[in-house]
């Protein structure tokens, strides 16, 4: 079959255009923990041993084992847990959702729950109070923090935010003209 001089221009445009098309159709890079953590691949878990440091001849060597922390990730790159080990006993442990620290329990030497921490966040992400537990899941204080907001005339993102735990944080923005 021979196509005529129109039909191969069209022909050729659709080709053309075809790069195009798969391109835009291309899933962006997500920002995750893994991605904030500058990780690859799909990580379930990973363990970080953290040891001391001592010179031997004026060179430094790896010590003893101080603690090791293992971290958990959900299947979309986020980190769910964190673990942290002391003479192989667990001494806290992390819960994190949408990128927040909702709970920490503190263990003593023998494994067994001392205290429990639950945190609470408002939509922009700022801890707003934090509940603390004994070991028998009693409450024993609660914590609160208001935030007020002053935004940006441009984006209306906030510029200037004061705590009512005696801080103010200012971010200084440039956006591109």
């Amino acid at each position: 079959m021979k196509l005529g001089k129109r039909q191969n221009e069209k022909l050729l445009l659709i080709l053309l255009c075809l790069p195009i098309l798969f391109s835009c159709g291309a899933e962006k890079k997500q920002d995750n923990d893994l991605t904030r953590e500058n990780l690859k691949g799909k990580i379930k878990e990973m363990t970080i041993y953290v040891f001391n440091v001592r010179e031997s001849f004026g060179e430094l060597e790896k010590g003893n084992l101080m603690w090791k922390n293992k971290c958990k990730y959900d299947e979309d790159g986020n980190k769910t847990e964190e673990r942290y080990y002391k003479d192989g006993k667990l001494i806290w442990k992390e819960k994190y959702k949408d990128g927040n620290k909702t709970e920490t329990n503190y263990y003593n030497k023998d494994g067994e729950l001392k205290e429990k921490q639950k945190n609470k966040y408002d939509k922009v992400g700022n801890k707003t109070e934090t509940n603390y537990y004994n070991k028998d899941g009693e409450l024993e204080e609660v914590e609160k923090w208001k935030h007020k907001y002053k935004y940006d005339v441009f984006n209306n993102n906030w510029i200037l935010k004061t705590s009512s735990d005696n801080t103010i944080t200012e971010r200084e923005i440039e956006y591109y003209k």
